[in-house]
């Protein structure tokens, strides 16, 4: 009897490890029938999982599109140069340098993202404007003057970001029109308008779903400038300009 009741013994403790098994076994295909049947749902934002109720995981989705129109403002200082240029008159050089200058840049446009078909990545389509006053230190041959210079610019413009989390680094490209006047010695210029393009690096930064502030660096460059005054013509050739500026933005939302 002892034999036998020792046998006994030693065969319940070897079925222990596989009842346990059986309950962890039961336990998940009753996680997973949940699931199957869309009463639980599976969020894994951030590498970490949550299970949330069907209600809860269509919200986080619906949460997690971004589409919306939005409008920002931009300020911050400007450098712009005219490298080389002439006069068509005598065919004298030209070389224009102008000083550090605030600009001034409404934006309007439309923002996407939506994780479930771009994963990370977002786009928008703006309509930039921006407007400055400076001094231009003109070279004309031999001789110097001084300049005051107004620009202001139009530019369709659009950005490829990559979201993580609050932060989105961004790179855009834009094409546009300048409109350009100067004024020297009491004489003003006609309005010269040129063919604009812009190059963008930059960070969005999400405050909340509606809020956001951007940092960014602008490159831009210009078609040939020609100033028509009452007393000849100049040209003050291609526009470079480089600018950094930070913008606070506005979404409105789908």
């Amino acid at each position: 009897m002892e034999h036998l009741f020792g046998k006994r013994v030693n065969r319940g403790r070897l079925l222990e490890p596989a009842g346990r098994f059986g309950k962890l076994v039961l336990f998940a295909a009753l996680v997973l029938a949940f699931g199957g049947n869309s009463s639980l749902g599976w969020n894994g934002e951030g590498g970490e999982g949550v299970i949330l109720s069907r209600g809860a995981a269509e919200q986080a989705s619906r949460g997690d599109q971004g589409n919306s129109w939005f409008v920002a403002g931009f300020v911050g200082p400007q450098w712009n140069r005219f490298p080389s240029g002439f006069v068509p008159a005598s065919g004298a050089p030209v070389h224009s340098e102008a000083d550090f200058t605030t600009i001034l840049s409404p934006t309007g446009g439309y923002y996407w993202y939506d994780p479930r078909r771009m994963g990370h990545f977002s786009f928008t389509l703006e309509l930039t404007g921006a407007y400055n006053g400076q001094g231009v230190s003109t070279q004309i041959g031999g001789r110097g003057r001084a300049d005051a210079l107004n620009g202001g610019f139009t530019v369709l413009f659009g950005t490829v970001g990559y979201r993580m989390g609050a932060w989105e680094p961004i790179l855009g490209f834009g094409a546009g029109a300048g409109f350009l006047t100067s004024e020297s010695r009491s004489e003003a210029s006609s309005i010269a308008i040129v063919p604009v393009l812009l190059v963008d690096v930059g960070v969005r930064y999400h405050i909340d779903a509606r809020w956001s502030l951007r940092f960014e660096s602008f490159f831009g460059w210009t078609g040939s400038v020609s100033y028509s005054y009452p007393s000849g013509e100049i040209v003050a050739g291609h526009m470079l300009s480089n600018n950094v500026v930070v913008g606070l933005g506005y979404a409105f939302g789908p």
